[in-house]
């Protein structure tokens, strides 16, 4: 049986309980890649329903562990927007997350200062999800 490859997906997320997803993507010009609203099942298997109204675009490219450089591709979506985007991020909860599906051995993860200098001045949290799934 032939091992998965390890998986990284950078994601720009925007929840709330009071804005239409619409709003977002009207505001920033750009498609998110999933939408869902308060009330919507969470996963096609569970029986939990989201809490509040979210919008998330992601990155990920085949082959590319690094997250630094998956995080600046994902900024890069937003160079034109950085105005709209500090203020919904006035309005509304914002941050970036970023997902490691290790499946081989743990991809390494480290920010340089002009990226961490970056996500401060846009206000952004960075929350982490990493799923160590080899042995």
């Amino acid at each position: 049986m032939q091992e998965e490859p390890n998986e990284v997906k950078v994601k720009l997320v925007v929840t709330s309980a009071d804005f239409p997803c619409e709003l977002v993507t009207e505001t920033l010009k750009i498609n998110p890649s999933r939408t869902w609203s308060k009330g919507d099942r969470i996963g096609r298997f569970s029986k939990r329903k989201a809490k509040e109204n979210g919008w998330i675009f992601q990155v990920q490219k085949d082959g590319i562990e690094d997250t630094e450089t998956l995080v600046w591709d994902l900024l890069s979506n937003f160079s034109s927007a950085s105005e709209k985007l500090l203020d919904l991020q006035r309005r509304y909860e914002m941050g970036v997350e970023v997902v490691i599906f290790a499946n081989k051995y743990m991809p390494y993860i480290i920010f340089s200062p002009g990226l961490m200098k970056e996500l401060t001045a846009l206000n952004l949290s960075i929350e982490f999800d990493i799923y160590a799934l080899y042995e």
